[in-house]
C-alpha cells in the first residue's frame, strides 16, 4: 500500500486515477466561498484568506485538476 501512495505524492506525471483528466489550472474563486457562521483557518470573509494562509491559497489556485485529485486521493489512502 505505501508504494501505492507514493506514486500519488508525484506532482505533474499523471500517474493517479484520474489521468484522463484535461490538466488545466483549477479556477478557485475565493470570493464564491463563504464560511457563513462557522470558522474557517483557512478563508476569513469570502475572497481573503487568513495571513498566514496566503500562500497556501495561491498554490492550492496553481495546481492542476489532476494534481489535486492525485493529493486528494494520496490523503485518503494516507488515513485508511
Amino acid at each position: 500500500m505505501a508504494d501505492a501512495a507514493a506514486r500519488y505524492h508525484t506532482p505533474g506525471l499523471g500517474s493517479g486515477p484520474l489521468t484522463s483528466l484535461k490538466r488545466h489550472t483549477m479556477r478557485i474563486d475565493w470570493n464564491r466561498y463563504d464560511p457563513a457562521d462557522h470558522f474557517d483557518e483557512l478563508i476569513a470573509v469570502p475572497g481573503r484568506p487568513r495571513p498566514a494562509a496566503g500562500g497556501l491559497t495561491q498554490y492550492l489556485r496553481a495546481l492542476s485538476d489532476v494534481d489535486l485529485a492525485d493529493r486528494k486521493a494520496a490523503a485518503e489512502l494516507a488515513i485508511v
